[in-house]
């Protein structure tokens, strides 16, 4: 790419909002629009702290100063504003945190399938009152993370959170990730990860079960899909990072708990936060009020044991750095 173009605004003109939603995004699409409100309000509070992680991983606010790190820096072209790509941005809490510790030299771009989700984004983090110095930091596009719509070697930073592992094809999310990067630009992201470590989501999907809250039937040429499954194998994902053209690859375990100390505590959140997969739309609002509270019961009676015997209610997560 000549010096000229890199001079130029990193993003090309985006394809209209949501356009580049493919046949088998769909369902993702409309399944994050009806969650976004509650998304919003209740759980990128739980998921932020993994943004944190990931925005520190990045070193963006540190020195670079020595070895391997210095010379990645030298290796990028100077220019007058830096950009950090949060894909899968959601609600924009995460984004808002990068956008908060970042430098005035800094600007984030985020992008999510869900147009719903960055319309939240937008009131969070360019609100009516926000200054033009923020507006002009902040860009915000509904669009498919298999089809980044910047230019190549436009950014300078990337990150996201929960998002790959429910990307139809994450390879190519992994080389759109690449391509829009500039050489030795660093990744960060977080996925779900050890399924027999998180029993947030594993004794919760039996429950349900019980009580028929079951997602509609696949169509049958659907591959059948877990959220743990990019992580289930992770020499499998190192080959698709390398295979996207990732090197000095890093990954390590965290966790992401349920905001509660009691059974009980959990069982109430996890009711009041869960999606009916069918009606997409929150338990509360489609079950009867006794049928919420014998889900409630259930859940708090497979819960105890895992909490009695000190053990948080938790998300295994995977977080992936690599350049």
């Amino acid at each position: 790419m000549a010096a000229s173009e890199l001079s130029q605004e990193v993003s090309r003109a985006p394809s209209p909002e949501g356009s580049l939603c493919t046949d088998a995004e769909a369902p993702l699409k409309q399944k994050w629009d009806a969650f976004s409100p509650m998304y919003a309000e209740w759980m990128q509070q739980w998921s932020l702290p993994l943004a944190a992680q990931l925005f520190t991983m990045l070193a963006l606010t540190q020195p670079r100063t020595s070895g391997a790190v210095q010379e990645d820096a030298e290796a990028m072209p100077a220019e007058k504003t830096k950009t950090l790509l949060d894909v899968g941005c959601g609600p924009g809490l995460g984004t808002k945190h990068a956008f908060t510790h970042l430098s005035a030299d800094w600007s984030v771009t985020g992008v999510d399938l869900s147009p719903a989700m960055v319309e939240h984004a937008r009131a969070l983090l360019t609100p009516p009152d926000a200054t033009e110095a923020t507006q002009a930091r902040v860009q915000l596009h509904a669009a498919s993370a298999q089809q980044l719509p910047f230019n190549d070697n436009s950014m300078h930073a990337a990150m996201s959170n929960l998002c790959l592992m429910i990307v139809p094809e994450p390879s190519k999310a992994l080389a759109e990730l690449r391509r829009v990067l500039l050489p030795g630009a660093r990744l960060a992201f977080s996925v779900w990860g050890d399924a027999a470590r998180s029993p947030m989501f594993t004794a919760t999907g039996k429950v349900l079960k019980k009580h028929g809250v079951v997602p509609p039937p696949a169509p049958d040429d659907a591959p059948a899909r877990s959220n743990f499954d990019l992580a289930s194998d992770e020499e499998a994902l190192r080959a698709q990072l390398q295979a996207a053209g990732f090197k000095d690859i890093i990954m390590w375990h965290s966790c992401a708990p349920v905001p509660a100390v009691t059974a009980a505590q959990a069982a109430a959140f996890r009711v009041a936060t869960s999606l009916h997969p069918e009606q997409l739309v929150p338990l509360p609002a489609c079950l009867t009020a006794q049928q919420c509270s014998a889900i409630q019961a259930d859940l708090q009676a497979a819960y105890t044991p895992i909490m009695q015997a000190g053990t948080c209610l938790a998300l295994d997560v995977l977080l992936v750095v690599a350049q």
